[in-house]
């Protein structure tokens, strides 16, 4: 009976713990907790609401200009129980209450605390998002929902004796809830604004900047974005029909896979001048176009780009038939062979979800369409067409190694180790690579990104068709996607190494344009941390 009688009395409480904040590369906010006030109305089990309590319940409903369920009201009342008034208070309507009402044994005042970030969509595909606070508030997506436990901490518990209307007599901690640990990215929110604010709009598509030689990423973008904070109410049907409109939930910046058009070529001609299918002094015409089979081939540029090319003419303007004429000579499984190399194919070993993309074959071919593989189709490949499918961080690899030499694995928190891979090129091909990217910047694709004092850069650009040329007149959908790549360094920085994708933006300006700026701010940013510090 005795412990009946405790129990009848006695109420037991969880208490959630604060999550842990997430934090940039210098230690700045991402994710954190911000506090949440909430109003209640404390009953009192008596029958009826004096007169006063009516006017407080009045005067309160004037400070936050709203009106309450006075029926609900009048119920807590009677059971002694308390009624939500009012969620979130701003500070100046807290103010006013906590003055005016100090020590009301009606006026009850509770304090939370809510997942807030601080730059809002910023990052949102990198970071995640929280469930509803009824689902106890666990991780989604992204680090949130990867970190989850890490970031949880551990729950407390409060033990309350009440009377016999229900109403709170005294309160004691059990055991004190733990806050959860802090997480440390690789992101520098600096970058990662920049990144955001740069991304060529309206298109999809993703964008990253990696620490070259370290692989520490540094800021990753995927447009449409979202805004974390939402998922901690409920979201009505029609607003969630408007936000999934446009797919904003994908990471296209890992997940997505594309065709990795003209980057593409700085693997094909690796392979043709490491299988000494070509070399440096290969020459050739372009005449705009090349028969192969029963079909024409066509360059970029339909009206040909001349006479006595050599290879790194063939890279510095993109001209498909160099690839094309690598394409006859060339195995699609070599070919396949050493996109592998470079790390396509597979995920790059980011810990956050990644597809692997697609590296055709013959037998690949065969087991999946039943066909067999056409020579053609060795030509389409050559120049990053056909099946071919990157996503935009094996491609960030990809053009990093070509630098450094080796395959480094992606890292999105400072404690990872660093991760590098033997890329098995040899030193001759990867100068005569940098080389070209050099070019390209001064005289080629990527000429616009020139002239910036002091940024050392090698850049590539790519078109990846989606449908036939015939098509591209019948609406958005139907354009090209567009990529520009580069590896690059400003004075005494870091190295970085940029990728660039918009989804049938069309036009390679767009892409390339959005890049130079970017670059530029990034410049205008490092020189004016120096002259502050």
């Amino acid at each position: 009976m005795h412990q009946r009688s405790l129990n009848n009395f006695t109420r037991y409480k969880t208490l959630l713990p604060q999550r842990g904040n997430i934090v940039d590369t210098n230690g700045r906010l991402l994710a954190t907790n911000r506090p949440i006030i909430t109003l209640f109305w404390q009953g009192a089990g008596s029958k009826k609401l004096s007169l006063e309590q009516k006017q407080i319940i009045t005067l309160i409903e004037a400070m936050l200009k709203t009106e309450f369920d006075l029926q609900a009201i009048r119920q807590a009342q009677r059971s002694g129980t308390k009624h939500k008034l009012a969620h979130d208070l701003s500070t100046s309507q807290l103010y006013m209450i906590a003055e005016r009402y100090p020590n009301h044994p009606n006026i009850t005042l509770q304090t939370e605390c809510e997942r807030y970030y601080p730059y809002q969509s910023v990052a949102c595909h990198v970071l995640g998002y929280l469930g509803q606070m009824q689902e106890g508030k666990s991780g989604k997506m992204g680090l949130e929902k990867m970190y989850d436990n890490y970031l949880t901490g551990k729950s407390g518990r409060r033990r309350t004796v009440i009377n016999s209307s229900g109403k709170p007599l005294a309160a004691q901690d059990m055991q004190t809830a733990m806050i959860g640990k802090t997480l440390h990215t690789t992101l520098n929110i600096d970058l990662q604004r920049m990144l955001h604010r740069t991304f060529p709009r309206p298109y999809a598509g993703a964008a990253i900047i990696m620490n070259t030689h370290t692989g520490s990423l540094r800021a990753v973008h995927s447009f449409p974005t979202y805004q974390p904070q939402m998922f901690l109410r409920p979201i009505s049907q029609e607003k969630w029909k408007k936000i999934s409109k446009r797919n904003p939930f994908i990471n296209r910046a890992f997940e997505a896979c594309y065709p990795p058009a003209s980057t593409f070529k700085l693997i094909s001609c690796a392979a043709a001048l490491e299988e000494d299918i070509v070399d440096p002094s290969y020459e050739f015409t372009c005449k705009g176009s090349l028969r192969f089979g029963k079909r024409r081939y066509y360059c970029n540029n339909r009206k040909g780009h001349g006479q006595n090319l050599h290879t790194l003419d063939g890279l510095i303007h993109s001209c498909n038939i160099l690839f094309y004429e690598i394409g006859q000579k060339i195995k699609i499984d070599c070919l396949a062979k050493y996109s592998r190399r470079f790390g396509l194919g597979s995920p790059t070993g980011l810990n956050l979800p990644e597809r692997a993309g697609l590296v055709p074959t013959k037998s690949w071919k065969k087991e999946t369409k039943g066909e067999r593989w056409w020579a053609g189709e060795t030509l389409l490949s050559a120049i990053g067409q056909s099946f071919l499918l990157v996503t935009p961080i094996q491609i960030a690899r990809m053009i990093a190694s070509i630098q450094t030499g080796y395959l480094v694995t992606p890292r999105i928190l400072e404690n990872e180790s660093i991760h590098r891979q033997a890329l098995n090129i040899s030193e001759s091909t990867r100068e005569f690579l940098n080389n070209a990217m050099e070019q390209v910047v001064e005289q080629g694709t990527a000429k616009s990104l020139s002239g910036i004092e002091g940024l050392s850069i090698q850049a590539k650009t790519g078109t990846a068709q989606t449908s036939h040329w015939a098509k591209r007149g019948m609406g958005k959908e139907y354009l090209e996607h567009i990529w520009c790549v580069a590896n690059f360094c400003y004075k005494d920085q870091e190295p970085l190494t940029l990728v660039m994708l918009a989804e049938n933006a069309g036009a390679a300006r767009i892409v390339t344009d959005a890049t130079r700026e970017l670059l530029q701010e990034y410049c205008n940013h490092i020189d004016s941390t120096i002259a502050s510090s």
